[in-house]
């Protein structure tokens, strides 16, 4: 302070500068003009207009105002940043007018996105997208309105994302974020209307920049779960006669009173982009989170057209092949048993042709499977390029492809067994034969009834039931093992003399037992090697209480509490899983079908308006 009291004193005779390093602070480089923005009073203005007048007369004010921080967390902010935190509105204007870069990022790991980590602040970096994240519109208009060096609203962080991808970021669907839309139209507004004075017209619209990742801003609201600023981006329209009519996505086309008809702009909506919003809802990991975006126009309403226009059909034709199916494999392996008798070895001797035919048999069958893979698995598909990684991973999420597979693995297995000679194919063809005829439920979701139904059945499955298994099993190997192990209760076991009366003798047989107990099928009766039969009994009894009345007790208060709580939200979940499917059988279709069975609703190459150079806006859209 009093080498700074000095230099302010002295002024230009002085022979320091504000910015040399014992006028900063720390590692950090913390200068005077950041200290006197962190602690801001009523004096502030006056201090910073001291600092510029001092700096200017010494010709250090351009590294004055833009000095970065140096430490790893807070690298890259200048003061210019710390006067937008503050919301400092005036200071912020004596800060661009006297030269400060508007273009300094702050990269920094504190502004950086880190879903891990809840001290942290990403809005994108730059002054503007910092401004317009905090609610600045003051700030953000007079950066935007500059003449001269005004912020670029196209700059991009390190993430790809423009001020529009970190608007969509900071949005959390609550009160507190509901300027996020209005800030958005803004900044939208404001960059069109700057392409549009300088005649740029082949400049890319801002709200189409794409991230790192491939996506817009709309895209990456459907993939964060933006539901507010999802449907406002959406529905967006600005009436005929104003300049910015084709920022439009939604069109009245006629109106009659309170009945309207409108068109919906389905660029970057429609599954003809590879990173379409309505795949990135469908097909996300975390379902639950995005099922109401799929309530949101046009996403609702074009999953109703894709449905009856081919998905209903060809849903319907394959429940029906799959019944098919699985009732002629039902039979051959009822019928088998009763016609077909298997010698023991492998089947060679039958006729001179079988050596012939079987290899062309099995490698018809692996080719079968092949094709399945390729269905279940989304590896391959008419119409869609040849990300096969990518539709993979997307289709493993679904556990009814993993059944769909593994039953088809397993029929095909039991054939190889069963021409081999093989007697032990039955084992495979009973387990195939008991899921293929659970994967009926997969097609219930056709209908509304029996898809909520369903919705029901898995998430008790998946939530509660295998909870209790992995409680249940803990119980049932402890108490097993304690009966069993020696080492554990050698006092109430004895060796046992004839092991078809020792009902406990042996890990296998006591869990047997014990999983008797539980169903109401065993008894508590004393084993004749227990040495203690009291103390026996009373850890059955100990086992009985806390298996049958705990732990069943439990799963039925559990499973009532499932209920309650997917039965608000169930209806959302099965149309999300019907979205699934039909997205799913839009892939086996080739582009040139899917426009032909789409063309009366959804309509390409429409006139919407006029362009920003007045030129005849077309786009597809749906009616």
């Amino acid at each position: 302070l009093s080498l700074l009291l000095c230099y302010l004193l002295n002024g230009p005779q002085s022979s320091y500068r504000l910015t040399d390093f014992f006028l900063t602070e720390g590692d950090a480089k913390k200068t005077c003009l950041m200290k006197a923005l962190l602690q801001a009073c009523d004096k502030t203005e006056d201090i910073v207009m001291l600092l510029i007048h001092h700096a200017k007369e010494c010709g250090d004010l351009k590294n004055l105002l833009n000095a970065t921080y140096e430490d790893c967390c807070y690298q890259g902010q200048t003061a210019l940043h710390i006067a937008i935190e503050k919301g400092l509105k005036d200071i912020v204007k004596i800060l661009v007018e006297n030269g400060a870069d508007v273009q300094i990022p702050a990269t920094g790991s504190f502004f950086q996105l880190n879903r891990n980590r809840e001290d942290c602040f990403y809005f994108g970096q730059y002054p503007l997208s910092l401004a317009a994240c905090l609610n600045q519109t003051e700030i953000v208009e007079f950066l935007l309105d500059r003449e001269h060096k005004p912020s670029n609203p196209d700059a991009r962080d390190y993430l790809g994302n423009t001020v529009l991808h970190a608007l969509v970021m900071v949005a959390d669907d609550t009160e507190k974020t509901h300027f996020v839309t209005d800030m958005y139209d803004l900044i939208l507004k404001k960059s069109e209307e700057k392409i549009i004075e300088k005649k740029e017209f082949s400049k890319v619209n801002l709200e189409k920049l794409r991230n790192n990742e491939g996506l817009t801003p709309l895209q990456l609201a459907a993939k964060e779960g933006k539901l507010q600023l999802f449907r406002h981006i959406l529905s967006r329209e600005f009436p005929i006669n104003d300049r910015m009519h084709h920022l439009s996505r939604r069109f009245v086309e006629w109106t009659y009173g309170p009945i309207c008809t409108s068109l919906y702009d389905l660029d970057e909506v429609d599954t003809t982009d590879q990173q379409s919003a309505l795949k990135i809802v469908v097909y996300s990991n975390k379902q639950d989170k995005y099922c109401n975006l799929l309530d949101v126009e046009p996403l609702k309403e074009l999953i109703e057209v894709k449905w009856k226009m081919f998905a209903a059909l060809m849903f319907g034709v394959s429940t029906a092949w799959y019944l098919h199916y699985i009732i002629l494999f039902s039979l051959w392996s009822f019928l088998g048993f009763l016609f077909i008798h298997i010698p023991p070895g492998p089947l060679t001797n039958v006729s001179p042709l079988c050596p012939k035919i079987f290899p062309k048999v099995r490698k018809q069958l692996l080719a079968h499977l092949w094709e399945d893979l390729h269905f279940h698995c989304g590896l391959r598909h008419p119409g869609e390029d040849g990300k096969y990684k990518k539709d993979f991973l997307e289709r493993i999420n679904s556990y009814f492809h993993i059944l769909f597979v593994f039953q088809s693995c397993l029929v095909v297995g039991s054939l190889l067994q069963y021409w081999d000679g093989n007697e032990n194919f039955v084992v495979m063809q009973a387990m195939g034969l008991m899921i293929g005829w659970f994967n009926l439920l997969y097609f219930s979701r056709g209908f509304k009834f029996t898809g909520i139904y369903t919705v029901f059945i898995q998430r008790i499955i998946l939530r509660d039931v295998s909870r209790f298994l992995c409680v249940y099993l803990m119980f049932l190997l402890g108490f097993a093992a304690g009966k069993y192990n020696s080492s554990t209760l050698s006092s109430l076991s004895d060796k046992c003399s004839a092991e078809k009366s020792c009902f406990y003798h042996g890990l296998g047989r006591a869990a047997a037992e014990l999983f008797k107990l539980t169903l109401g099928l065993g008894d508590l009766a004393d084993p004749e090697s227990s040495s203690y039969p009291d103390l026996f009994r009373l850890l059955l009894i100990a086992y009985v209480t806390l298996s049958c009345i705990l732990l069943l007790n439990l799963l039925i208060a559990l499973m009532t509490q499932t209920i309650n709580s997917v039965s608000e939200e169930n209806e959302k979940i099965w149309k999300m899983q019907r979205a699934t499917t039909i997205l799913d059988l839009e892939r086996c279709l080739p582009r040139s079908w899917l426009r032909s069975f789409q063309r009366t609703r959804i309509q390409s190459n429409m006139f919407v308006g006029w362009s920003r150079s007045n030129k005849e806006d077309r786009r597809t859209c749906l009616r």
